[in-house]
């Protein structure tokens, strides 16, 4: 099985990567690559999908019929590829933009804030 992973140089991205990668899956990554490496034996598509000013309400670009692209073309692949997702299974189809993550393998010190919290109570 082929598995993109949106991100995976930061710990939540390795922490999904890393499994998948044990199973005998292949996995690319697809992230700027600045906050770290992918887990071993991933591929690294670097991109950058930060679009200033835009949120969930703007418009979307062209999606490109290309089936390989560079970082140029980023947000127009992953147009593209919401877009066929969504012709293939319908309204089965969740495209989650998940906010802020916790768990293991996180280095900012967040997902210990709650267990600190009610420790000193």
């Amino acid at each position: 099985m082929e598995i993109l992973v949106l991100g995976g140089t930061a710990w939540v991205g390795r922490e999904v990567a890393r499994p998948a990668l044990a199973r005998g899956h292949r996995v690319t990554c697809l992230a700027r690559g600045e906050s770290g490496e992918v887990a071993d034996g991933a591929r690294l598509v670097a991109a950058d999908r930060r679009e200033p000013g835009a949120d969930e309400s703007a418009a979307l670009l062209a999606p490109t019929d290309r089936s390989e692209v560079d970082r140029s073309l980023y947000g127009e692949a992953k147009v593209a590829c919401e877009q066929a997702s969504a012709a293939a299974v319908g309204d089965r189809l969740l495209i989650a933009r998940a906010g802020l993550i916790g768990g293991p393998g996180d280095h900012s010190g967040r997902s210990g804030y709650w267990v600190a919290r009610v420790n000193h109570r």
